[in-house]
């Protein structure tokens, strides 16, 4: 749960969710949720979709529901879309009153599942049994300690840890705050996070820095630098700077950071739409094989922090 989704095992998982958008409602929710809780950026036509399958609730499964609830959930905690936070009352209450008198909304993983969707949404406890739902699903353990077969287990624990599916992009993974514990608490997982992330949170590690410039690659310079794990690519970019004049840079600061404008003497010139774009890469840049657009950096270069083998590419181009 603690790995760079993009560059696991030299697989971007994030890139080949979006790239491969699923037809299927639900599974499109699963794979928002997993990109949003990997920090990724979920484009507004993704948002739309969620929001469409959120409108029209009673057309569509508890399952698909619940998962488009918990993907939308997600995306709200995101400061950029917490406007969209009025848009799951509606749903979550039509969710909520779709349990039956026997507790359950269903079966075993549509009950699992709401469970999670709904929550800690106080606001809709009037509308559903929580004690109910988890009455049904404990009653419903097969002797031997699981839930019919281990996927539904897995997700009849996430239910009833109050710690499911939503609560993976709280995951600090060593970056963590004096919340931590609050976000972590699953029998004694927060101690063996905090034991394996103390040492590793300090420790240096080596990226690569490169610029390109023109859409066919006219000029191209790299960098190796090493620096403490978690820190922010603008202090990369500082030190770069300092150690090789080609990647002397100019920013302007706003109110969510630093924007880069100018690098290596090219200022951007949007009457011309030339930009520079950064990307975050699982290997070194090659200008024969120039990355796709979803590899485009999902935040800006204060809130990206480096991890051992990261590289970096900012690209002057033609948009």
């Amino acid at each position: 749960m603690c790995y760079d989704p993009r560059q696991f095992h030299g697989h971007d998982l994030i890139g080949t969710l979006e790239h491969h958008e699923p037809v299927h409602d639900l599974e499109f929710a699963y794979a928002t949720l997993a990109a949003c809780s990997a920090r990724a950026h979920v484009r507004k036509k993704q948002i739309r979709r969620l929001l469409d399958i959120a409108n029209t609730a009673k057309d569509h499964n508890i399952d698909t529901v619940a998962m488009t609830i918990l993907a939308l959930r997600c995306i709200v905690k995101d400061h950029r879309h917490r406007n969209l936070q009025h848009s799951l009352r509606r749903p979550s209450i039509n969710l909520a009153r779709q349990q039956h008198a026997d507790g359950g909304f269903g079966n075993l993983y549509n009950t699992a599942l709401t469970m999670q969707a709904l929550q800690d949404m106080n606001e809709i406890n009037n509308n559903w049994n929580k004690t109910a739902a988890r009455s049904y699903i404990e009653c419903r353990q097969d002797p031997d300690g699981a839930f019919t077969d281990p996927d539904l287990t897995a997700e009849v624990i996430l239910a009833l840890s109050e710690r499911g599916l939503g609560a993976v992009r709280n995951l600090n993974c060593g970056k963590y705050d004096s919340d931590f514990e609050n976000h972590v608490d699953i029998d004694g997982i927060t101690k063996s996070f905090l034991n394996h992330f103390n040492d590793s949170d300090i420790r240096n590690v080596t990226i690569t820095y490169t610029l390109w410039v023109g859409s066919n690659v006219t000029e191209n310079a790299t960098i190796s630098i090493t620096a403490p794990r978690n820190t922010s690519f603008y202090s990369i970019m500082q030190t770069a700077m300092d150690m090789d004049p080609r990647f002397s840079f100019e920013a302007s600061e706003w109110p969510n950071g630093h924007y880069v404008h100018t690098l290596a003497g090219y200022k951007e010139e949007p009457m011309g739409y030339h930009y520079w774009l950064l990307y975050r890469l699982p290997e070194l840049p090659d200008p024969l094989t120039p990355p796709a657009n979803q590899l485009v950096a999902p935040v800006g270069v204060d809130d990206l922090l480096i991890e051992e083998g990261d590289h970096y590419l900012f690209w002057y181009k033609k948009l």
